[in-house]
């Protein structure tokens, strides 16, 4: 620049916007020269060497630049988020496990049943019968004839004496067999995907790799 090689000081100071009108401030305050005015630099570069003014204003304002960015500093250190937009990543996991089902089932009842049976039997009746009967007259009798005697008999009749007999003709046997079998199981799940818009630098797309569904 021009006023550079005049001997003009050149202050260069780098400040946030919300403390720009700050900076011009200062500035103002101890003499700038605006080289884009057309200012007349050579009289002005002549005093350089003689009046230390202008070296003493570009320190005062160097010091004032320095403070603005110091505070500056500061409160982007202890500042907080006016705005804060908080989006929740979630995701979706598959987890498989099992449990019992009633399907059905078998009911197995025993119970008594009586069926009427008819068996054939012969039985034996006696009777005793006391007959008086005509002998040959011309039987002669003899001392036998004469002895006393007692003749008993007994009737004796038959009648049908039933019994049972128990005996197993078989046996009904319950079991339940068990049998395992392998079922893929086939679903969706979700998750979250954020994507990024960074204006004129293009879209930045975020997957967030959470591993295998185990």
């Amino acid at each position: 620049m021009r006023g550079v090689e005049k001997g003009y000081p050149l202050l260069v100071g780098t400040v946030d916007e919300a403390n720009l009108q700050r900076t011009v401030d200062i500035l103002d305050n101890h003499g700038p020269v605006d080289m884009r005015d057309g200012a007349d630099l050579d009289s002005g570069a002549a005093d350089l060497s003689t009046n230390h003014t202008a070296g003493t204003g570009l320190s005062s304002a160097a010091t004032g630049l320095r403070d603005v960015n110091e505070n500056a500093g500061t409160d982007r250190r202890t500042g907080t988020a006016e705005q804060e937009e908080v989006i929740p990543i979630a995701e979706e996991e598959l987890r498989v496990g099992k449990r019992a089902v009633e399907r059905g089932g078998v009911r197995v009842r025993s119970y008594v049943v009586e069926t009427p049976v008819e068996e054939s039997v012969r039985l034996r009746d006696e009777t005793v019968h006391v007959d008086r009967r005509k002998v040959d007259p011309n039987r002669q009798a003899t001392d036998a004839d004469f002895q006393e005697r007692v003749v008993e008999l007994q009737e004796t009749d038959e009648e049908a004496v039933v019994s049972k007999q128990t005996h197993i003709t078989g046996e009904v046997v319950v079991r339940k067999d068990v049998e395992e079998r392998e079922k893929t199981i086939s679903d969706t799940v979700r998750r979250t995907e954020v994507d990024v818009d960074k204006g004129t630098a293009g879209l930045d797309r975020t997957d967030l790799d959470k591993g295998p569904v185990r």
